[in-house]
């Protein structure tokens, strides 16, 4: 129970903070034994975002975070830019711990612009 608590605490600071925060996920196991070509194919088949707050909606042209459950990472980091496979390999060399990662995206709003990133999986 106290867990629970905290982790509530913790999820509703993230939330209200007004630093951009978001979580991506995948529902299907990810297989870090594939070739960087077949876990970049894997990440733009897979990836979504599960979880955003307000912060991150504003900055990418939505009202609030949920507004940007569901987009798929090939909707904002398109695959056409050669900038967006470089970052993912960045990210899979480092076993996707990775801070300060510069990335360009462009979200369906129509906002695009550079940020840094810190990643990290579990």
């Amino acid at each position: 129970m106290a867990y629970l608590e905290v982790e509530t605490r913790e999820n509703t600071l993230v939330m209200k903070s007004q630093v951009f925060c978001c979580e991506l996920d995948q529902p299907m196991p990810f297989d870090g034994s594939l070739s960087e070509e077949e876990q970049i194919d894997h990440l733009y088949k897979n990836v979504y975002i599960a979880e955003a707050n307000d912060a991150w909606a504003k900055m990418a042209g939505y009202q609030r975070g949920e507004d940007l459950i569901g987009l798929r990472l090939k909707e904002f980091f398109p695959r056409s830019r050669p900038e967006s496979i470089d970052a993912l390999k960045t990210v899979i060399r480092a076993k996707f711990k990775v801070s300060k990662l510069e990335t360009l995206e462009t979200y369906p709003s129509g906002v695009t612009g550079y940020h840094l990133n810190n990643i990290t999986c579990t």
